[in-house]
């Protein structure tokens, strides 16, 4: 009867939209049902099929802590870190540049230290992706870049 209940309360289950850890839970959840339930218990079917199934729930979340970690977790940090330290030395050389004595090299780094202001990037404040969004939109680097240079005549075309 109280099986028969929670069956009319659930309604639908969209696998589908479902995250792994979701799927893992709701497995456990199950299982946990089906031990709990004694006259589930009694069938011996049902029972050889609970334990097939807590076997596949333990290969589940083997997989799951697998996906959550990967070769290359360990590196993000330090990729993270030699990336922040990179672009803080970039956006330390363009503040410099602003006192240069060349006025078109000076103009082009007080626009590209303003178009690094607008677009807000913050090292070690805010996501991976969000930054390489950021620093891929900076296209004005490209025009202003040949002007950084010693001897150029500041003509980005």
């Amino acid at each position: 009867m109280e099986t028969k209940k929670l069956f009319n309360e659930i309604q639908k289950i969209d696998l589908q939209k479902m995250t792994n850890a979701a799927h893992v839970q709701f497995i456990q959840n199950v299982c946990a049902r089906v031990e709990s339930e004694n006259a589930l218990q009694a069938n011996k079917q049902i029972k050889n099929a609970a334990k097939k199934l807590v076997e596949a729930l333990k290969e589940e979340r083997r997989c799951l802590s697998l996906s959550r970690k990967s070769l290359t977790t360990d590196n993000i940090r330090e990729f993270d870190h030699e990336r922040d330290s990179l672009f803080i030395g970039f956006k330390g050389a363009v503040r410099n540049f602003q006192k240069i004595s060349v006025p078109e090299m000076k103009q082009a780094a007080i626009e590209l230290y303003q178009r690094i202001k607008e677009f807000g990037i913050k090292p070690r404040s805010i996501s991976t992706t969000k930054q390489r969004s950021s620093v891929s939109s900076l296209k004005i680097a490209k025009q202003i870049s040949p002007c950084m240079s010693p001897g150029s005549d500041c003509d980005p075309t």
